[in-house]
């Protein structure tokens, strides 16, 4: 896996270990508030990617999020009588 893979699939805490970022500012910032200039940097540098790419790969995350957030459950089984 490459960095930007890492990046795409890591888990909270991964990323946590990974920039010192809490779990709390990574769960927000995936569901859509917005990075300040300095995390940017912060996680360019932990990843060895230009603040650039960051910016690209929050955005993928956050449509992975919203993806998940609303995929809908389909019953197992469906009995019919």
């Amino acid at each position: 896996m490459n960095r930007t893979d890492d990046f795409l699939w890591l888990k909270l805490n991964d990323l946590k270990k990974l920039t010192g970022i809490s779990n709390y500012q990574w769960s927000r910032w995936f569901n859509g508030m917005e990075m300040t200039e300095r995390s940017i940097n912060q996680i360019a540098e932990a990843f060895d990617i230009r603040p650039s790419q960051v910016l690209d790969l929050v955005n993928e995350r956050r449509r992975i999020t919203s993806l998940r957030n609303n995929a809908i459950e389909l019953p197992q089984k469906i009995d019919c009588v």
